[in-house]
């Protein structure tokens, strides 16, 4: 994988960006919170964002994306538990968070994405 050299955080107006569909950033050195605003990314398909230096939870929000297919955070700093929202619709086929410092258990909401084929 090419590695980059990104720095900083997500802006909040990302959200403005309504038509895309992947949104891939892995292997940089992005830090701060994922904004809540990329819940409101209804056409996102894709949000890869491994291997940088994200931290504090997980937002919720993330449940609102109905296209979702593909969500991996692994490598990361993430603290907290897994919002069980992440898996209110069925679309979800790759789901990768590990080598964060998540807490808690799976939710058990797990078991509606009929789906998925890793998780990791």
């Amino acid at each position: 994988m090419n590695k980059n050299e990104f720095s900083g955080t997500i802006p909040t107006e990302i959200a403005k960006l309504k038509k895309l569909n992947t949104l891939e950033l892995s292997g940089n050195k992005l830090t701060g919170n994922v904004p809540s605003t990329i819940g409101l990314m209804q056409n996102l398909e894709v949000l890869v964002l491994n291997q940088n230096r994200f931290s504090g939870k997980i937002p919720s929000e993330i449940g609102n994306l109905s296209r979702l297919c593909t969500f991996s955070l692994y490598s990361n700093r993430f603290t907290g538990s897994i919002p069980p929202d992440i898996f209110n619709h069925h679309k979800l086929e790759t789901f990768s968070i590990s080598n964060n410092k998540l807490t808690g258990s799976i939710p058990s909401e797990i078991a509606q994405c009929d789906h998925l084929r890793m998780c990791t």
